[in-house]
């Protein structure tokens, strides 16, 4: 029995630090999220556990004799080192936890500032197209959608063959940055002639991040004939 209690005894306490290993890897390593860390660390307290209980009974060998002194001392020796290390790794972790909430709090209160300013209404300059079309434009950008208010006039009636208008926007470089094609629009007639149209609507096209929204520097309005 003695035998299988120390083989026992041995192969557990390998496998114990093998887990402890791969255990505080992940924590250090491969754990993104806080929460991970946060639950991984709750399992060094088993693996303490068991090390330090495999340590009293000396992995299985004279689980009935006493201890020497010097035997005692090591056990505890062994244990508060053991018992040290979960402590520093938790606390350092809870450390951690606490600055990358800060940083987050940080991080949220900028973007949120961002958000605030391009939420405010933009006027872009007026733009003139071919047939003598003039559009002015009006934009905020609001949870990750594109709010536009589009006015579109002409001194004479729109041409016959005009199937719609697109409008490009550009980084100050004159970058294209998207195109957005104008479909859900009103009408302005007199007699009978189309002299101008509207669009009050929105778009999610620019379902990117506040930084690369800022980025649009202006527009411009194209023609889509036949």
């Amino acid at each position: 029995m003695k035998i299988y209690s120390r083989i026992l005894g041995i192969i557990t306490f390998l496998i114990a630090l093998f887990f402890l290993g791969a255990l505080v890897k992940f924590i250090l390593l491969d754990a993104d999220e806080s929460k991970e860390k946060l639950i991984s660390l709750t399992g060094l307290i088993p693996i303490y556990i068991v090390i330090h209980f495999l340590i009293i009974h000396r992995f299985g060998f004279n689980l009935n004799s006493d201890f020497s002194t010097k035997q005692r001392n090591g056990i505890l020796i062994t244990s508060l080192i053991s018992f040290g290390l979960l402590l520093i790794i938790s606390t350092w972790q809870i450390f951690e936890v606490i600055e990358l909430k800060k940083q987050e709090k940080i991080s949220d209160k900028e973007t949120e500032e961002l958000y605030s300013h391009l939420s405010e209404l933009r006027t872009w300059e007026k733009q003139s197209t071919a047939y003598g079309y003039v559009g002015e434009l009006k934009t905020k950008y609001l949870d990750q959608t594109l709010y536009y208010q589009l006015n579109i006039e002409s001194k004479t009636p729109f041409n016959p063959t005009l199937i719609g208008f697109t409008i490009n926007f550009l980084d100050k470089d004159g970058f294209l940055i998207k195109s957005l094609e104008i479909t859900d629009y009103s009408v302005k007639v007199d007699k009978d002639k189309i002299y101008g149209l509207a669009s009050n609507s929105s778009t999610d096209i620019f379902s990117y991040e506040p930084h690369e929204v800022e980025g649009i520097a202006s527009w411009r309005l194209f023609v889509r004939t036949e």
